[in-house]
């Protein structure tokens, strides 16, 4: 097997287009898996779950905390995947809406970096996964006192070739071996 590093945009666009294609010019993706609008037009191998945060601009009050409690929260704007997006993002929303109303959710209609780019210059906090830490350097990613998260892996062709399945394969033994 080669790997091959492979460069491609990270607009909407543009990604929903490079999962439609998985197989074709890319055949695999490492990351978070896509919204649930997307799922079906790959397979999944998860990997394991990264656990949903806050992305605050470094110039907010809350952006020195280490850690927040949801309590922090009260009376900001919190920037959240639309409804139906995913399954993970849609338990942490129900969980605030039912548990902490004093929280103003915002819909994003995606997530790509122009939304993460746009809180460089408004006062939101936008909800992110921890592995997109080093995502943006105008924004910081702060743990929250809550147990959600969402799951990652490998994203790969629904009709995979005969080297991808042994790839993927490999991936699966080993992953379950540690």
């Amino acid at each position: 097997i080669k790997l091959r590093m492979v460069p491609f945009d990270d607009d909407w666009k543009s990604y929903q287009n490079t999962i439609d294609s998985l197989g074709k010019e890319i055949d695999v993706i490492f990351g978070l898996f896509p919204p649930s609008s997307l799922r079906g037009s790959c397979s999944l191998l998860e990997l394991g779950r990264a656990p949903l945060c806050c992305g605050i601009p470094m110039k907010h009050p809350l952006a020195a905390h280490e850690q927040l409690n949801v309590q922090d929260l009260y009376g900001k704007q919190l920037h959240i995947l639309r409804r139906g997006s995913s399954p993970d993002i849609d338990a942490l929303r129900d969980f605030l809406l039912q548990n902490h109303p004093q929280i103003q959710l915002t819909d994003l209609p995606d997530y790509d970096m122009d939304v993460l780019r746009s809180f460089d210059t408004i006062d939101g906090i936008v909800i992110t996964a921890e592995i997109w830490k080093y995502a943006h350097p105008s924004l910081v990613t702060i743990p929250v006192d809550w147990e959600f998260s969402v799951p990652y892996g490998l994203l790969y062709s629904k009709h995979p070739t005969e080297v991808m399945k042994r790839f993927v394969e490999t991936i699966r033994v080993n992953k379950t071996a540690n």
